[in-house]
């Protein structure tokens, strides 16, 4: 079977548009900082325990949770960012 380059040249650039799209879609700023206010609200582990005796470990699990999920999302910013040159110098040599 023969490489047909007219074929991947196309699915090169609409992967690519795929991942602008994902990089556009995964912006959490709000998210970073809600993590952010948590973390500093968990300082006064007093004031918290008087609202609820059990918010404080429920902030530490949802604290935990949040930056979990932020440096994924960073992971597969820095995948997206990697693939996408790859496939920039793929282009390039197949054209």
């Amino acid at each position: 079977m023969a490489l047909d380059k007219k074929k991947i040249i196309q699915l090169t650039e609409a992967s690519q548009g795929e991942m602008k799209q994902l990089e556009k879609a995964v912006n959490l700023e709000n998210t970073i900082q809600l993590a952010e206010a948590i973390k500093a609200g968990r300082e006064s582990e007093e004031e918290l325990m008087a609202i609820n005796p059990m918010l404080p470990s429920y902030l530490a699990d949802i604290q935990k949770n949040l930056n979990f999920m932020l440096r994924t999302v960073s992971s597969v910013r820095t995948h997206v960012n990697n693939r996408s040159k790859e496939l920039s110098g793929l282009q390039n040599v197949l054209k």
